[in-house]
């Protein structure tokens, strides 16, 4: 198993969101098992280090009425690290 991306990470947002593709922040983790009916092979597959990812905007303050701009369960395979 992989090892997660630390929270506060830079990364650049490459999915298939793509009015969303941009620069965020590593805020959180989610269980991709709460959101996808997924057998283990396709979780390991696709979330290699078990997790999901929460990323909320680069500079953007962090406050409830601006949630919906962050992304949630975003595979790893969906951003490149730019810092950490």
């Amino acid at each position: 198993m992989t090892e997660r991306v630390p929270l506060e990470t830079l990364v650049r947002y490459h999915g298939s969101i793509g009015y969303a593709h941009g620069d965020y922040r590593v805020s959180g983790y989610c269980d991709p098992h709460q959101r996808y009916d997924l057998t283990d092979s396709h979780i390991e597959e696709h979330w290699p280090d078990g997790v999901a990812y929460e990323l909320w905007p680069d500079g953007m303050e962090r406050k409830f009425g601006l949630r919906d701009n962050a992304l949630l369960y975003v595979r790893r395979s969906s951003f490149t690290i730019l810092e950490g």
